[in-house]
Formats: C-alpha cells, sequence, structure tokens
C-alpha cells in the first residue's frame, strides 16, 4: 500500500478512493479496468468480485494464476480462487499447525462474500460423521459467540471419501450469513477432515453445495 494504491492478489495493482472508485490495473491481462460509484465506505463492496469473478473469468487466454491459486502445506494440497487471502491457524486446542492439525482458511471480501475453512486433526478411523459433526458445532457455538442454527444433515462424498454435510446460519455482529459445513475421514494420513463454507444470506442450497464442492473437490492428502 502506498499513495492509496494497492497490491490485490495475481500480480494486479489498483488505486481506492471513496463510495467504490476503483481503478484495477492488470498487467498480465494487458487490461484496465475502472469502477465509478456511490456506495457507502462501510458497506460490503462488489468490485473485486466483479473483476475476479466475472471479467478474468471471461478471459479465456490468460495465465493460471489469475484464475486459480494453489495452497500446498501441513500435508495438503488445494486450489482457490484468485481475490481470495489464505491465513493458516494452529487447530482450536493447539498451539501451532502442523500435519497432525491445523485449519486454513480463505477469504473473499467481496460480493459473493465467501469464507472457507478447512480443519484437519489426527482422530480414530472411521468416526461417526455425524457425530463428528455436532462435536464441530459445538465447539463453533464455545469458541465464537456467534448465534448458530444448524439445518438438515446429508451423506455425500469428497473425492474417494463419504462425507456428511449439514446446512447452517449465524448471525455475527449483526450480519447474517449462509453456510454448509462438511467432515470426513482420509484413511491415507489418518485424519478427520472438516470443512466451513460461509457466504450471503439467501444462497440456495443447491449452490450451496456446488460452491463448497468446487473448493473442497481438489483437496489431496500427502
Amino acid at each position: 500500500y502506498g499513495y492509496q494504491w494497492w497490491v490485490y492478489p495475481g500480480g494486479v495493482y489498483g488505486a481506492t478512493g471513496h463510495y467504490e472508485q476503483k481503478i484495477f490495473v492488470i498487467p498480465a491481462a494487458d487490461m484496465v479496468v475502472v469502477f465509478t460509484g456511490y456506495l457507502p465506505d462501510d458497506e460490503l463492496h462488489p468490485t473485486d468480485g466483479i473483476v475476479y469473478s466475472y471479467i478474468l473469468e471471461a478471459c479465456n487466454d490468460l495465465p493460471d494464476e489469475l484464475h486459480r491459486q494453489t495452497y500446498t502445506g501441513n500435508g495438503i494440497t488445494f486450489e482457490h480462487p484468485t481475490g481470495s487471502s489464505l491465513q493458516e491457524f494452529p487447530f482450536p486446542g493447539e498451539k501451532e499447525i502442523s500435519d497432525r492439525s491445523g485449519m486454513v482458511q480463505m477469504t473473499f471480501i467481496s460480493y459473493p462474500f465467501e469464507i472457507m475453512n478447512i480443519n484437519w486433526t489426527q482422530t480414530d478411523p472411521d468416526p461417526d460423521l455425524d457425530q463428528y459433526l455436532d462435536l464441530l458445532f459445538a465447539v463453533l457455538r464455545q469458541d465464537s459467540g456467534q448465534d448458530l442454527w444448524t439445518g438438515d444433515t446429508w451423506t455425500g462424498s469428497i473425492g474417494e471419501h463419504e462425507a456428511a454435510y449439514q446446512f447452517f446460519d449465524l448471525t455475527n455482529q449483526g450480519m447474517e450469513f449462509r453456510g454448509l459445513a462438511g467432515v470426513w475421514y482420509c484413511d491415507q494420513s489418518g485424519r478427520g477432515f472438516a470443512s466451513f463454507y460461509v457466504t450471503n444470506p439467501g444462497v440456495s442450497d443447491a449452490d450451496l453445495v456446488d460452491r463448497t464442492q468446487q473448493l473442497i473437490e481438489g483437496l489431496e492428502c500427502h
């Protein structure tokens, strides 16, 4: 950051003004995108999402890093959309992140707003997935202090692994969100995995499932 210019993922940089006045410079695409607007500064702004999720996605001849980025570490590899930021955290109750346990969080602060957490920890073989979900939601309620309501549970798959899913709604600091949690066990690594995908309210169950599976279908254990 300097003099109202910012650096964005994928080699993109831009100038930011009040009310969502923005200039995005995208050298790899030989492109400049300019937005004018009058949106309050404290609202969730859509321009980053328009650039990454629509404009760049519509270009077929761009370098891969402008569409997808790859996370590799702590015994897992997965792709996430360019435009999102990644942070690593210890698993709740642990002091550090490792192959044994940890959490990676993908955040895209635009519209559509998205947060995706992937958690892993050593666990007994073939755990009861429904009980695993109940435990994770109990921990989430205790640690976050958020208002959280759980919905239907159903069974699906993550790659070759059987998975249990559950829809949920939560309220955090007066803002409402919609989400889908999934849990599965990996025989190769002996770890239990959990994913939490959170986005804007009003998203259909089908869209929640599609988006969650897009984000984690390529996750590999190693």
